[in-house]
């Protein structure tokens, strides 16, 4: 439960924590953090504490019943603890060396046997993974087949996680002193001229955590000789013993996960720049983006993809923690980044992972946030129609000029509707429809706005077609008709072959003149090198290459079992839009990564049988 996680943070921490410190630390959104703490601040009151927000520096907590704080704690961490799982019984039984039987696990998550054991494959998998096995022995419950490397890499995964089963368990009699073990890894690193990214460092401090629970729990002798300073501190601060081939290990995965300072640095060689400007060449013209013309992200990326080349050269990669809120939110992005791996990879003979490819897109999608907000630049003059020239006309001005920062932005009387079209607007903003002869948008607002009102703006305006007059409060039905097709609205009852239905879905797309030349063909090379089915069934296939005629978003509901690469299919949303519609194609995205995560709503959506039922549905999600 991230609300516990984000309370535990602030809890441990003795000043404001930021925005980015939380994005970072939980592989979560702003938006998601925003959300959280909007919660946390009107709960605050009534559980003993509150939450401070500072600008520029971030969030603090501030206990002020310290009984009533540790019950909502309390209560917290029984709800996240005893909630049952696959991977909370994987928990729950890993820290436990001998036989646990069905009643102390039923006891343990207040449910009964039956529900237990409907997890049995489920847990066996799980365990698999792993490479063990669960030992069922009768009247005795069941246990993991010991194997001590293995379960610790499962135990360690789970803290990383944030498992509080896990957690827990081993805070309770590790952290206290852990400071100073951290302090000695970090000295270890500091005294070798390594770098180790915060991911992996994380896991290397996850490692030796697990490593100090059950060296205490198995009660392993001290060495009596030094093998490894980090090592040593263990057994000095919490007299235990540490094997060694546990020191080994511990060794090794330090230098595993990191590099020498300054490796590489002297290796940007003319050739990568010049490969990569022949790159955005074609880019940029195929998207029409101006990747080759920004030096600041040439000159970033350089440097990142040259110490890429090292470490991978070196066998080191660093995993990412975020990659599917990255593929999911910047499909289009998250492509470009793959044929340019693709790419250096060919040129220098490296092979690169999924994490790094999310990496380097983290590169362009700095530069695309420029791009657009270069585009509202573009738009140099801006008119807002409204009743006076007074206080409200101030404000509507003051309000759209966030939107527009360079742009002249000026008020207009109903009375002068030719003074309008004397000033020769890009866009013009009004209170009510207008009745004037003139060949650009025109949005009908409110008098006063408000943040959702600038965010319909936004929206409305990534559309290039839109000449009619518009209201705000139109946004989603404009949405609607823009995207979505009845034609191309669907239900399947029979086909169980996840690639046949796209296949089926995309033809139909290309053949109808929509998805451009190829576009098949796009879509299964996508699919191919990273499906696109994510979290609670839903799947949102789109193409390697945005080349449509027309933007359209094809939908098919399953109503049958469908299963690719281990995850049930429900719902497909297929992406088809112009190439210039980058910012479009990220507020799709975005607003199905809001509605996959609410698995009731994919629930409600699945269940629609009809396209009517499916409008109504989305339509209040947009």
């Amino acid at each position: 439960m991230r609300v516990l996680k984000i309370i535990k943070e602030m809890q441990n921490a003795s000043q404001y924590l930021s925005m980015e410190y939380f994005i970072k630390k939980l592989s979560i959104s702003k938006r998601t953090v925003q959300k959280e703490m909007s919660y946390l601040v009107t709960i605050s009151k009534n559980n003993g504490f509150s939450i401070v927000q500072k600008r520029g520096k971030g969030y603090l907590l501030q206990i002020e019943d310290n009984s009533k704080f540790e019950s909502f704690v309390y209560e917290l961490e029984k709800t996240v603890m005893r909630e049952i799982s696959a991977e909370n019984i994987a928990a729950y039984i890993s820290i436990n060396s001998n036989y646990t039987t069905m009643d102390e696990i039923a006891e343990y998550f207040d449910c009964s046997k039956s529900q237990v054991r409907k997890f049995k494959e489920d847990l066996e998998q799980y365990i698999d993974s792993y490479g063990m096995t669960v030992e069922r022995k009768a009247h005795y419950g069941i246990k993991i087949k010991e194997d001590f490397e293995r379960r610790k890499a499962l135990i360690s995964d789970l803290y990383i996680r944030g498992n509080e089963i896990i957690r827990k368990r081993i805070d309770n009699i590790v952290e206290e002193s852990f400071s100073d073990i951290k302090k000695e890894i970090l000295l270890y690193i500091k005294n070798n001229d390594y770098i180790v990214n915060d991911i992996e460092l994380e896991k290397v401090f996850a490692y030796v955590r697990t490593s100090i629970y059950i060296s205490l729990k198995m009660k392993t002798p001290k060495n009596s000789e030094s093998i490894f300073c980090v090592a040593d501190k263990i057994q000095e601060i919490y007299e235990t013993g540490i094997t060694k081939d546990n020191a080994v290990r511990l060794e090794e995965l330090i230098k595993d996960v990191s590099r020498k300072k300054n490796a590489g640095t002297n290796n940007i060689t003319e050739d990568l720049k010049n490969d990569m400007d022949r790159f955005f060449e074609l880019i940029d013209k195929e998207y029409n983006t101006s990747f080759g013309e920004d030096e600041d992200f040439k000159r970033l990326l350089t440097s990142h993809v040259s110490l890429l080349i090292e470490r991978l050269r070196s066998k080191i990669s660093y995993t990412n923690g975020i990659i599917e809120e990255i593929l999911i939110r910047y499909p289009m992005i998250f492509n470009i980044a793959i044929r340019f791996c693709d790419m250096i990879q060919r040129k220098y003979d490296v092979e690169i992972t999924e994490g790094e490819v999310g990496f380097v897109a983290t590169h362009f999608c700095v530069h695309m946030e420029k791009e657009m907000y270069l585009r509202y630049s573009k738009m140099n003059r801006i008119a807002i129609a409204c009743s006076s020239g007074g206080g409200s006309a101030y404000l509507l001005k003051m309000k759209i000029k966030t939107l527009f920062r360079n742009a002249d932005v000026e008020t207009f009387s109903f009375y002068n509707i030719s003074d309008i079209e004397n000033f020769k607007p890009d866009v013009i903003f009004s209170i009510k429809e207008l009745k004037i002869n003139i060949d650009v948008p025109v949005i009908i607002i409110k008098e006063i706005l408000d943040d959702q009102d600038i965010l319909n703006i936004r929206k409305l305006l990534m559309f290039d077609d839109i000449n009619d007059q518009v209201s705000i409060e139109e946004t989603p039905s404009i949405f609607i008709k823009q995207l979505f097709d009845e034609k191309y609205f669907s239900i399947e009852y029979k086909e169980d072959d996840y690639i046949k239905i796209l296949e089926d879905m995309a033809d139909k797309i290309e053949v109808n003149g929509i998805g451009g030349t190829g576009y098949k063909n796009y879509v299964l090379e996508r699919e191919e090198y990273m499906p696109t089915v994510y979290m609670n069934g839903v799947s949102i296939p789109h193409p390697m290459k945005m080349s449509a005629i027309k933007n359209l978003v094809s939908i098919k509901i399953l109503k049958n079992k469908v299963v690719y690469d281990g995850k049930d299919v429900k719902i497909i949303f297929m992406v088809s839009l112009r190439k210039e519609n980058y910012e479009l194609q990220k507020e799709i995205t975005k607003g199905l990564y809001e509605i996959m995560k609410d698995i009731e709503k994919v629930k409600a959506i699945s269940e629609a049988e009809s396209y009517k039922q499916f409008i109504a549905l989305i339509e209040p999600m947009i």
